[in-house]
């Protein structure tokens, strides 16, 4: 590539067109306009617009320096020299700047600035075709800076990325852009929307969606705009441990009840599930906790963290699956059952890819189905059968027992993004029980498949005491 400047350093846009390298503006534009110098004060300054479709790449140059044993950025080319920005709490000693607050500029001489770095960042590149390997892949969507290497990125949550296949703290993040895809397919424009594998999710300017190979997409364009990186949260004051309440009148005797109210951070899981499991309980659910409330008053809470994994294990494996099931997902609901068991947070993560997969779909089935039934007989039916059905039942208990946007355990080794999956599938389960609240429960799930219904729910529910507190026991 030719360039041709008079400046030994460089900041700002600058446009590649047939081989050659200008500085420019309206790097955005539909007609980027390259500029005949980098100075901006240049009385001979003059600018030509071309059409971006000739622009090979639009990238921006961030020049950091150090001057007077300063750090500097470079922030503009004059005729006079180069304008730099720095820290008020690092101001040059003996040398005369404007001030502006926390920061401070001056016109320096290029040529007195020392350890100069210029880094590109593109805002626009275009290829004959869309590439997979090489080292930088075509992309589409947001991307996260971390440690030197751009990956796809998610959405923050709690002071966590997702990264790729990893998860980073804000902390370690230094830049974020989000990467608009156009492309050519059979002559005609589209938008790449989103790619799996060798298929790309590709919109037509009708509105169609199609998914084709992305070997079939020329001439592609990407436009990438950098964003803020999000804020972490603020530093967490001391932990508050609330202690689990029983509603008066729920059936516990009234030692177990004061268990439950005390104990701070000591048997929290053990203590929470009891909590939830007499809320949701029923006759038969009352009388086993009744029966069990000598071992709950003698164990130990050295396995603490293992009976919340075991509860976690069932309100992602056997919960959220059972009401995949019954809202017509059977093949998210068979995914989740299969994951292997909940033992940790590495292996509840797991569930982690199917929820985010099936999320958005399971919504925009939850709004098409808003409505309910569009005969009003149809809905009084269904009305007068649920009340005297098996859903019931298990609303009540999936309200109760789930763990709803809490890190189960103490000592994970990733309690801010278990404590995100849990929201998540909370979340989905919301959206399929306002599926089932219109459309009733799928009936293709029957008692004879792997899903507990009505009181088979229940029962589910009040195994995880029983098997909580074999924890540890001889077999």
């Amino acid at each position: 590539m030719n360039r041709q400047a008079r400046f030994p350093v460089r900041a700002g846009h600058y446009a590649e067109v047939d081989a050659a390298v200008h500085p420019c503006e309206a790097p955005y534009s539909p007609r980027v306009r390259l500029r005949s110098t980098e100075a901006d004060d240049d009385p001979a300054l003059t600018t030509r617009e071309v059409d971006r479709n000739e622009v090979t790449r639009v990238f921006r140059v961030t020049t950091t320096a150090v001057w007077h044993d300063v750090p500097v950025e470079v922030q503009a080319l004059r005729l006079a020299g180069a304008v730099v920005l720095g820290q008020a709490a690092s101001r040059p000693k003996g040398v005369p700047v404007r001030d502006a607050g926390y920061t401070w500029q001056q016109v320096v001489d290029p040529a007195e600035l020392t350890d100069v770095v210029e880094r590109e960042t593109d805002v626009l590149r275009r290829r004959p075709r869309w590439v997979v390997d090489g080292p930088v892949p075509t992309q589409v969507g947001t991307y996260a800076e971390v440690g030197g290497r751009t990956l796809p990125s998610g959405e923050s949550f709690a002071g966590l990325l997702p990264i790729g296949d990893a998860i980073a703290g804000l902390g370690e993040v230094t830049a974020m852009s989000t990467v608009s895809t156009t492309a050519s397919l059979a002559g005609a424009r589209v938008t790449v929307r989103s790619v799996d594998g060798a298929d790309a999710l590709v919109e037509h300017t009708d509105g169609r969606s199609d998914a084709v190979p992305v070997g079939e997409l020329s001439d592609v364009v990407e436009e990438i705009r950098p964003v803020p990186v999000p804020a972490p949260p603020p530093a967490p004051t001391a932990r508050v441990i609330r202690p689990p309440r029983l509603a008066p009148g729920s059936g516990v005797s009234p030692e177990l009840a004061e268990w439950v109210s005390s104990g701070g951070a000591r048997n929290r899981e053990l203590r929470d599930l009891v909590a939830a499991l007499a809320r949701a309980a029923d006759a038969d659910g009352a009388a086993m906790i009744a029966q069990e409330t000598p071992r709950i008053l003698a164990v130990d809470d050295d396995l603490d963290d293992a009976r919340g994994y075991l509860r976690l294990d069932w309100t992602l494996r056997t919960a959220t699956a059972t009401w995949a099931a019954i809202g017509g997902f059977a093949d998210l609901a068979d995914a989740l059952r299969m994951l292997p068991p909940v033992i940790d947070d590495d292996s509840a993560l797991n569930a982690r890819p199917l929820l985010e997969r099936a999320s958005p779909v399971i919504d925009r089935v939850r709004i098409a189905v808003r409505r309910g039934p569009p005969d009003e007989w149809e809905e009084i039916a269904w009305r007068a059968a649920r009340k005297g059905g098996r859903a019931d039942a298990l609303v009540e208990v999936g309200k109760s027992v789930p763990v709803h946007g809490r890190a189960v355990g103490t000592s994970g080794s990733a309690p801010g993004a278990v404590a995100a999956l849990t929201s998540l599938a909370g979340a989905v389960r919301y959206d399929l029980g306002r599926i089932v609240a219109k459309r009733g429960i799928d009936p293709a799930v029957t008692d004879a498949s792997p899903y507990p219904l009505g009181a088979a729910f229940r029962r589910s529910a009040m195994e995880i005491l029983v098997r909580a507190l074999a924890l540890g026991s001889p077999t």
